[in-house]
């Protein structure tokens, strides 16, 4: 089931922004934040399990996986997003992704970076 959320009052938009602001916020309520496609699949991938996942509202792709699923408006999915014009989806995770699956990532995406790491 998807939710439109239209207000910065909202309390979960309050908890993600505070989420994608304080590590420690992240810690005491054991959730991360995934920004975009790749890193949610890599965490799905890692055995991370996927909370919510917050769209743009005009882009909404269906991942009956996760427990709920959320739209935005564009300026509300800015204002929650860590990341300045992310294309999108943010997603939270019960599990941090494992550090080797980042370096991975990233590697995969820039070869001629491995030889910088």
């Amino acid at each position: 089931m998807t939710e439109t959320l239209k207000s910065r009052q909202s309390a979960v938009v309050r908890l993600i922004r505070e989420l994608a602001r304080d590590a420690d916020v992240r810690r005491e309520n054991g959730l991360y934040l995934c920004d975009g496609e790749k890193l949610l699949e890599e965490a799905v991938r890692s055995g991370a399990e996927i909370c919510h996942v917050f769209w743009r509202e005009n882009r909404k792709e269906s991942y009956s996986l996760f427990a709920k699923e959320y739209l935005l408006h564009s300026e509300l999915f800015d204002y929650v997003s860590p990341m300045k014009n992310s294309p999108g989806p943010l997603g939270t995770t019960l599990k941090a992704i494992a550090p080797a699956v980042l370096v991975a990532s990233a590697l995969a995406r820039a070869p001629e970076a491995a030889t910088e790491i």
